[in-house]
């Protein structure tokens, strides 16, 4: 049976640093003959607006009904997430209680130091969650020090 990922988070458009590296997980995952859906949480425009910020939980929704879905909780889906520096984290929390349900490996990178420059209750609480066989992936040394 082929293996799954799952990628959750900004995928373009808007192109930018985190939807580009989505974007390249997913093709080097397609390489090595894995079945991906990506499940993207890019806001609909740029604006900051509440309203903005409420119509990105439909996306989350969607990503754990189809981890919840895809997952058999036997190893063959791997979830991997791009972890947001603000209010985005309640959704990525979702999302990896999702895969601790059903047993799926998490990779969650981090694209952010605004929660490593100032200590963040959400990340702690994400990092808690996660647990310890959860692999982060982080910007460099500078990062993993940090963090």
């Amino acid at each position: 049976m082929k293996r799954l990922l799952c990628i959750v988070g900004p995928q373009s458009p808007p192109l930018h640093g985190v939807s580009t590296v989505n974007e390249a997980v997913a093709n080097l995952a397609a390489q090595e003959r894995m079945d991906v859906e990506c499940f993207s949480t890019s806001p609909r425009t740029a604006q900051r607006k509440l309203s903005v910020r409420l119509s990105r939980l439909t996306p989350f929704v969607r990503a754990v009904r189809g981890i919840l879905t895809a997952s058999r909780g036997n190893g063959d889906t791997i979830v991997y997430c791009s972890i947001s520096g603000g209010l985005g984290i309640l959704g990525e929390l979702a999302v990896v209680y999702a895969a601790r349900k059903r047993g799926a490996p998490l990779l969650l990178h981090h694209h952010s130091f605004r929660y490593i420059d100032r200590p963040y209750a959400l990340m702690k609480v994400l990092t808690r969650l996660a647990g310890p066989e959860a692999t982060h992936i982080l910007l460099g040394r500078e990062m993993e020090r940090a963090f």
